[in-house]
């Protein structure tokens, strides 16, 4: 593991009248390799499910995705069955990346004056995966969006093996119904989403009473304050879950 945290916090504007302004934020990077296992064992499982492993795999980060996927040919185009026009799932696992992160950083501000402080705080986790089984169910069931248009349709871009031995652009429809339903037709790839995401961890107003309210008293101070976590969260537009 080789990896980097950074802090900074700063004041770019202090007046005479009291009024105060800050900005801080956090930096963290983390960068990882599984340089070797039990000798003649290139992987380990850690965890996953039926069709999606959690592995360690020799070269690459710890904790990464293996699974099966759609075959393809030129690098975009999807290999489909002639016949039903559905697409052909891989027969071996493929990595498809990490849960770690690129990085994750916060930033916030603080402006205060004559007693009100008010407070934002920012945070976001940049890169990574994650697997989503509401994504499996939502699709099985019919409920998510990419289900909406159940009509009988070609696959974008696909292309199928002919007896000649080329390939060649497929005109079969296939139908959504059976895409999503049937067992193992769907691959758990298909259910691995962007974990990135930016948040508003949380914004609060607090006002301090002047001290001089309690100098005759036993009380040594007293605030009042407002808050808000976890308002507002911006994911990719491939994450709806």
């Amino acid at each position: 593991n080789t990896g980097v945290e950074l802090a900074l916090r700063v004041t770019p504007v202090r007046t005479s009248s009291g009024f105060k302004w800050d900005l801080y934020g956090t930096f963290t990077r983390n960068r990882s390799e599984v340089k070797e296992i039990y000798p003649g064992t290139e992987q380990i499982v850690l965890g996953g499910l039926s069709g999606m492993s959690v592995v360690a795999a020799v070269g690459k980060p710890y904790g990464t995705f293996y699974t099966r996927s759609f075959n393809y040919i030129d690098g975009d185009k999807i290999i489909v069955d002639s016949a039903s026009g559905l697409p052909i799932v891989s027969s071996t696992a493929q990595y498809f990346g990490s849960y770690n992160p690129d990085y994750q950083a916060s930033w916030g501000t603080t402006l205060s004056y004559k007693g009100f402080s008010l407070n934002v705080l920012f945070d976001t986790k940049q890169g990574g995966m994650f697997y989503s089984r509401t994504r499996d169910i939502m699709a099985f069931v019919g409920t998510s969006k990419e289900t909406e248009n159940r009509d009988e349709q070609v696959w974008a871009n696909s292309v199928y093996l002919g007896s000649d031995g080329q390939y060649h652009t497929n005109t079969t429809p296939y139908s959504p119904y059976v895409y999503y339903t049937s067992s193992g037709q769907r691959p758990e790839s298909e259910n691995l989403v962007n974990a990135s995401y930016v948040k508003l961890r949380e914004a609060s107003l607090t006002y301090t009473f002047p001290s001089k309210w309690f100098n005759k008293t036993y009380v040594g101070g007293a605030s009042v304050s407002l808050y808000g976590n976890n308002l507002a969260i911006w994911t990719p537009e491939s994450n709806k879950y």
